[in-house]
């Protein structure tokens, strides 16, 4: 049902997952629904769109539009409207550093490993240290909530301007 209501309004399958589903929006932009799995994993969810929202200004978060509860057939479910963002794609170099990178810092090793390997050009060093910086601002803010996720492709994007966002911090 919650396809068949967004599909009669002109929103289009972009994925789905294990507790979300994301629709492509006519605007352009990415419209995801909790609301299908486990209560505390989107409680996680919640609290990290919640974090997005109170940071609109920092360029490696996703710009968040909307947020809050929605009914369709006397059902509850939790919406969030984001940005469409690109997947970082075609780069290996730049998606094998940030998943060594992620992981050491993960383990709380981010500087150690910035310091002993190159950072990749399509990345960039004053572009690496912003994501390092928005990536230990949002790991305080959420208080180990759930493991930091960043290592995986679909989980960064990199807007049409080439910057790198964060999209999916946490692995659920």
């Amino acid at each position: 049902r919650i396809h068949e209501y967004f599909f009669q309004r002109g929103y289009s399958l972009a994925g789905e997952g294990r507790d979300q589903m994301a629709f492509e929006s006519p605007r352009g932009t990415i419209l995801k629904v909790l609301g299908i799995g486990e209560d505390e994993r989107e409680q996680i969810v919640k609290r990290y769109v919640k974090f997005f929202e109170q940071n609109q200004q920092n360029p490696f978060y996703p710009r968040i539009y909307n947020s809050g509860n929605f009914e369709v057939d006397g059902e509850t479910y939790f919406v969030y409207e984001m940005e469409r963002v690109n997947y970082v794609a075609n780069e290996e170099a730049t998606l094998d550093y940030i998943e060594k990178l992620m992981s050491a810092v993960d383990r709380g090793q981010g500087a150690e490993y910035v310091q002993a390997n190159p950072v990749p050009d399509e990345i960039g060093v004053k572009q690496l240290a912003g994501l390092l910086q928005a990536t230990e601002h949002m790991m305080q803010a959420l208080d180990g909530t759930a493991p930091l996720d960043l290592s995986a492709v679909e989980n960064l994007g990199r807007r049409d301007n080439g910057h790198l966002a964060i999209v999916d911090p946490y692995s659920l």
